[in-house]
């Protein structure tokens, strides 16, 4: 939640304070617990200070060793802060009750380089080395806070958010075509490219040194294939992960005012709000309160299961209207933050954790990442097949298509051929798959894409489908791969941004690094046995939450408030993606199709309309017009 500014002028020229304030000026909204500033020569560093917890407001950024050559400031805070004190205490560490910029420090003096691997945590950190005459990065290993940067041979400039490295005089603001085809295409692969040529990020789990004349990066952590978790038995695994969620979750209740949980009614934000509940009576947390929202006469309210929760875990309850995307609203959105809005369903949630700040809360828990560790992966047909269990194969398809028409899914669609998508063809080596669609002519992105555009940017293969071979299982490499994909990347940083300007940080236990690491470790029976989904999440939370809720087998569909924003922004308003077809980024023929029928093409389209209301306040400043003549002229007009 708070802000993080650096300038270093690699060629020794002295920083202007005035460039320094500039970026910490883009973030007002980090900073309502003040700002610190350090400067010396080529090197500056600035914070803007949003305190979530206790240690928080005893601390003053940047920070200084005892010997003033190390300095470091930092977003966010460490979850393992007990087990880092332990480690740091016999080499000098002052007292337990130091805050968590001190640890860091602490940890860096110690360990080097190696220093993030032994943190838990939600954090992006800048380190500057005097002794080193190095500026050294980091970022937590799941990348719930991000850090965006600029580098040449010259300069270097972060920050916590994409508006203060464009902030910087010296950074050209030009599009990267290549990041904007990613999005158009609907397949975000990339980690560390921005839609602006030349602003990066730091990947999650990477740390990133740069100095007067070298540069490197590298991964600090990852997820383990080898490693595997084997008990004797369901209750045990069970067990397990209910002692570790615990842990979890009375480490990022560590908070300077209220705690809140969000409780949509489904499985995994039922289960940590009753486990929330649970350490609350027990102590280790402060009482909780849940925010949930409603959405009357739709498919997707889910009262009745929220009741449910409400009256088994006895916590106080809130009940908040969803909001909807209004056209105004989208376009304010993109042209205040210079970036791609918020996703639509998102923006339902707006009015959840402004509610949640009202009651006195400064964070809420989620259950963000059940999805992704604990569903499993259609893809495991493909480990059954090559493991000759047919038998075993066809009853687990005939077992899916039971969930999908429950509506619980996993990770990816199903099928209509399930047996051929995902059993045969993940088994297809990657050469042959290439050999396949040349022979068949297929070029590798979507039809609404420009096949000129798509060439020159070599989108097909920025957006193929790469196999890491360090997995034996089909079925885990894909979960992996929710891990370590540019969508993931993309909704933790927006998420970040969005949280930051409404005052409240949503924490997901969830997607705590020991949680991830367990859940990739399980074995897939522990995931998925025949109907049943997320097999030791239930067993975890048995006699916490109602059987009805945690033998749940449907789920609320939230992607109908996408459609109905697109259809609206093409229906009521002849929205069309005019500068787009202008630049020759789109075939107009098909989308023109598409946009006879948005309900059925509501994602691409509302990614289209975005980016171009995106591109035209970024680069065509002469057509700073209200959005109503602006992103709504019509498509023929200004490709004539």
């Amino acid at each position: 939640m708070s802000g993080i500014a650096v300038v270093f002028n690699r060629d020794g020229s002295p920083v202007d304070p005035r460039i320094l304030d500039r970026l910490l000026n883009a973030i007002p909204h980090r900073g309502p617990d003040g700002r610190g500033v350090w400067i010396d020569g080529p090197i500056a560093l600035g914070h803007q200070a949003f305190a979530t917890t206790p240690e928080a407001r005893l601390e003053d950024l940047p920070i200084s060793s005892a010997r003033g050559d190390v300095r470091l400031i930092y977003d966010g805070r460490l979850d393992n802060t007990d087990e880092v004190r332990r480690e740091l205490r016999s080499n000098s560490t002052r007292n337990a009750a130091i805050g968590d910029g001190e640890l860091l420090l602490g940890a860096y003096e110690r360990w080097g380089d190696d220093f993030a691997r032994h943190l838990i945590g939600d954090f992006s950190v800048v380190i500057w080395d005097a002794r080193r005459h190095e500026c050294i990065c980091a970022r937590d290993a799941v990348g719930l806070k991000p850090l965006y940067y600029y580098l040449d041979d010259r300069l270097f400039v972060c920050g916590s958010e994409l508006g203060q490295v464009l902030a910087h005089p010296a950074v050209q603001v030009q599009p990267n075509e290549g990041m904007i085809g990613e999005y158009l295409a609907c397949a975000v692969t990339s980690t560390d490219e921005t839609v602006y040529r030349d602003v990066h990020r730091l990947p999650a789990a990477h740390l990133m040194h740069v100095g007067r004349e070298c540069v490197g990066r590298r991964r600090y952590w990852d997820i383990d294939p080898e490693r595997r978790e084997r008990f004797g038995s369901d209750n045990e695994y069970a067990a397990a992960l209910r002692s570790l969620l615990a842990q979890v979750i009375t480490a990022q209740a560590r908070t300077n005012a209220g705690v809140g949980c969000e409780l949509s009614g489904g499985l995994d934000s039922s289960a940590i709000t009753a486990m929330a509940s649970h350490c609350a009576r027990h102590g280790s947390i402060a009482a909780i309160e849940a925010f949930s929202l409603t959405f009357p006469g739709r498919s997707c309210d889910e009262s009745e299961y929220i009741d449910q929760v409400v009256r088994h875990c006895g916590v106080r309850s809130h009940r908040i209207a969803a909001a909807t995307v209004s056209l105004d609203q989208w376009g304010r959105e993109v042209d205040g933050s210079r970036e791609l809005p918020d996703y639509p369903n998102a923006v339902a949630w707006y009015p959840l954790m402004d509610a949640a700040r009202r009651r006195g809360c400064n964070i809420l828990l989620t259950g963000v990442g059940g999805d992704d560790w604990f569903t499993g992966s259609f893809f495991h047909y493909a480990d059954m097949l090559r493991q000759l269990r047919l038998r075993a194969l066809w009853k687990q398809m005939a077992a899916d298509r039971t969930i999908v028409d429950q509506g619980e899914t996993a990770a990816v669609s199903f099928p209509a051929n399930p047996l051929w998508h995902l059993a045969i063809v993940p088994l297809v080596p990657m050469p042959a798959r290439a050999i396949v669609r040349r022979v068949l002519g297929r070029r590798g992105f979507p039809p609404w894409m420009s096949a000129a555009f798509g060439s020159s940017i070599s989108l097909a293969d920025r957006i193929r489908v790469r196999h890491d071979r360090r997995w034996r299982s089909r079925g885990q490499e894909h979960i992996y791969s929710m891990l370590t994909n540019g969508w993931f990347a993309d909704g933790n940083e927006t998420a970040d941004r969005v949280q930051s300007r409404l005052g409240i940080e949503r924490r997901s236990p969830l997607l705590d690094r020991r949680i991830v690491e367990f859940g990739l470790a399980l074995p897939e029976e522990q995931r998925w046995r025949g109907t049943e989904t997320k097999v030791v999440l239930r067993n975890a939370v048995k006699g916490l939450l109602p059987e009805s809720i945690r033998q749940r087998r449907t789920k609320a569909n939230f992607g109908q408030l996408c459609v109905d924003v697109t259809s609206e922004m093409v229906t009521q308003r002849p929205c069309a993606p005019s500068a787009l077809a202008a630049l020759g980024w789109i075939d107009t023929t098909r989308v023109e199709t598409m946009l006879s029928n948005p309900r059925a093409y509501a994602w691409p389209l509302w990614m289209m309309l975005s980016i171009d209301r995106w591109y035209q306040k970024a680069f065509m400043p002469a057509a700073s017009v209200p959005v109503e003549e602006e992103t709504c002229a019509t498509m023929s007009a200004t490709a004539m």
